[in-house]
């Protein structure tokens, strides 16, 4: 068996991204994950895609980038795995393939594609940010059939029902580093991750809750504004290319951003 640390490695690498349902049923009548193996069929509206083409958002979205890691056969190339090895610190000899094997015999594999095309999924986006107090955005984000919440640290036991758990492939993260905030930043933030996450499953994409507060403040909702700045000091993010992307975006009619 592996070690206690190496599934400590398996819980960082995990980036859980736990989507729950709304309030109310989803339009398009589907499970809240319809490629878990509780998948249920039912015929949806097609979206009317409504975005704009252009060259800029061509050559930085590529639909062939799966999100989620597959099972135990899931391959990640040797780039992907010395890029995240990298980030973790002291690799220490872990073998990645063989955490990822053990991680899959707890867990169920995706058994479909994360985006259907037949259907109309509408998700919401909700970052963080100061801006998110007082928006009165909480009818409008429960509208939607999903909510992403853009994170939650992932404890060593949890009750948690491990068909709602969705696993982010380490080459999704890299393709978000080098496509879209091309290296700025040691990687993406958590919040953007989701963002681009819903660009790959979702045909209608809202955002909620990021950027700075309407006093030009960058901190999250729960604090203070003590420290306002310091996102954007750390420099482990790229606070201002991540924002004017979300803006470019918007700007292309891609994602609905609310301010």
């Amino acid at each position: 068996m592996l070690c206690q640390r190496h599934v400590q490695v398996v819980l960082a690498l995990c980036l859980l991204l736990v989507l729950w349902q709304c309030l109310r049923a989803p339009t398009d009548g589907l499970s809240p994950f319809p490629w878990a193996p509780s998948l249920l069929v039912s015929p949806a509206a097609r979206c009317t895609a409504s975005a704009n083409s252009s060259t800029w958002f061509n050559t930085r979205y590529d639909m062939a980038v799966g999100p989620l890691l597959t099972g135990t056969a899931h391959e990640l190339s040797s780039d992907v795995v010395q890029w995240w090895l990298t980030l973790q610190g002291p690799r220490n000899g872990i073998q990645l393939q063989a955490i990822i094997q053990q991680l899959f015999s707890v867990l169920p594999a995706p058994t479909g594609s994360v985006r259907d095309p037949s259907r109309c999924r509408t998700c919401a986006v909700v970052g963080n940010s100061g801006r998110l107090t007082g928006s009165g955005h909480g009818l409008r984000i429960d509208a939607h059939d999903w909510v992403l919440s853009t994170y939650a640290r992932v404890k060593q036991f949890i009750k948690a029902d491990r068909n709602k758990v969705l696993i982010l492939s380490p080459a999704f993260l890299k393709y978000i580093h080098e496509n879209w905030t091309q290296r700025r930043g040691r990687y993406p933030s958590t919040g953007f991750t989701a963002l681009l996450f819903a660009l790959h499953a979702c045909q209608q994409v809202s955002v909620f809750g990021f950027g700075a507060d309407s006093e030009g403040n960058w901190h999250h909702y729960w604090e203070k504004n003590r420290w306002s700045g310091a996102f954007r000091r750390t420099r482990v993010h790229d606070a201002d290319v991540e924002f004017s992307l979300i803006e470019r975006l918007a700007a292309e009619g891609r994602i609905s951003f609310y301010k």
